[in-house]
């Protein structure tokens, strides 16, 4: 699930439409999203301060780019959805620092030439002819350059000719049964939808690709539950309960009776376990803030 079906489908809770969606994987998935974000946000900051930009730009590039992550899962209605998730007892996300987003927005601002480490990296990625680091890097020199009409150039001539080698690994793998090479090639063109608008060998490729995709959700959510089965403790292994609910909800998945009450038992097993930490959490606070003023 990509952080934009996430948004739109805490968009739809919120909005009364949300169906079956199971809430506290959705609020866990964005909590976590919101905090791997944060730290990736910190860490960029904490670059920038040292004087180590080009360090910096490698975090911020990194996918999925950072700016861009934020943009997403900073939606219009984040502050509804907190207070969503606070009545609800759900899981509720860290906020992002504006004066920390404008200091990491500050590296796309300074321009860089050819003498910069990421020319560099550009000039072997093409070398070693791995195309994958090549565009990345060429990239994030274009969104940092954005006003040089070379690199653009440069940039689309080069995904260009990724789309078509991509495209043609796809149809290979296609016909040879790989549906591992299947989901490698076309999630690396899942990101160019709009360029690939109108090609009726990508509008055929992807239709399998959703089908081999989704072969592939039911069968980690078939693992995850035989996994749970097995545990003597399933509601601790909290990752895979929320890989489950994350999986279904992205790709609509359908399962039996037996096997959806079992999952909202965990669910629920998880959720009354978040609350004990969570109380545990809050008392530990106030004896924190009593003795705070106790000492005073």
């Amino acid at each position: 699930m990509n952080s934009q079906f996430l948004v739109v489908k805490i968009q739809s809770i919120l909005s009364g439409s949300g169906g079956d969606s199971d809430e506290r994987s959705i609020a866990l998935e964005y909590r976590k999203r919101c905090a791997d974000t944060l730290s990736r946000l910190e860490h960029c900051v904490s670059l920038i301060r040292a004087g180590r930009d080009y360090a910096a730009l490698q975090v911020a590039e990194t996918e999925p780019k950072l700016l861009e992550s934020i943009n997403e899962l900073s939606f219009k209605n984040k502050g509804q959805w907190r207070e969503y998730c606070e009545s609800k007892s759900l899981p509720v996300a860290p906020d992002f620092d504006d004066e920390q987003v404008s200091i990491v927005h500050s590296l796309y601002s300074r321009g860089i030439t050819q003498a910069h480490p990421l020319y560099r990296d550009y000039r072997r990625a093409m070398r070693l002819r791995d195309l994958d680091k090549a565009l990345s890097v060429i990239n994030s020199i274009k969104r940092v350059n954005s006003f040089d009409a070379e690199v653009k150039r440069e940039y689309t001539r080069l995904l260009d000719r990724a789309i078509k080698i991509w495209l043609a690994d796809a149809i290979k793998a296609l016909g040879e049964n790989d549906e591992s090479g299947v989901i490698r090639n076309c999630s690396r063109l899942e990101p160019y939808s709009e360029e690939l608008s109108g090609n009726e060998e990508w509008k055929k490729i992807s239709e399998e690709y959703l089908k081999i995709r989704r072969k592939s959700a039911l069968k980690r959510c078939g693992e995850i539950l035989e996994k749970l089965r097995e545990s003597d403790s399933p509601e601790l292994l909290s990752e895979e309960i929320l890989e489950f609910g994350v999986l279904r909800d992205s790709e609509n998945l359908e399962f039996s009776e037996e096997d959806s009450d079992f999952y909202s038992k965990c669910a629920k097993a998880l959720e009354g376990l978040e609350l004990e930490e969570a109380r545990r959490e809050s008392a530990m606070e106030a004896k924190n803030d009593f003795a705070v003023l106790a000492a005073d």
